[in-house]
Formats: structure tokens, C-alpha cells, sequence
């Protein structure tokens, strides 16, 4: 499950700063819902969080 979060954080910072770079608005009120192969929710990665979270560059 870690691999799944790690991944809906880097992607979601990717998004935020590239709509940061071209002077668009953020959209941390978005979020990435996971589903498995049974389409059971198994995350919900709102882009709030990955704006919060310091780290890596996307």
C-alpha cells in the first residue's frame, strides 16, 4: 500500500507544480481515489496533502 501512496503523492505534486509553473490555480481540493481490481476504494489522496508534505521535487 506504501508503493500506491508514494506514487499518488509524487503524481500529485507533479500536477500542483506544473499548474503552478503555467499560472494556474491550485488544485488542492482535488484528490486521486484508488480502487482495486474489484473496484473496492482501497485510497482516497487528496492534493492538499502532497501540497503539505515537503520532499523531493516532482
Amino acid at each position: 500500500m506504501q508503493v500506491v501512496e508514494d506514487e499518488a503523492m509524487a503524481s500529485a505534486k507533479e500536477i500542483l507544480a506544473e499548474g503552478l509553473l503555467a499560472g494556474k490555480p491550485v488544485l488542492t481540493g482535488n484528490s486521486f481515489e484508488i480502487f482495486d481490481e474489484r473496484d473496492v476504494l482501497v485510497l482516497e489522496f487528496p492534493f492538499s496533502r502532497a501540497a503539505e508534505t515537503p520532499g523531493a521535487r516532482p
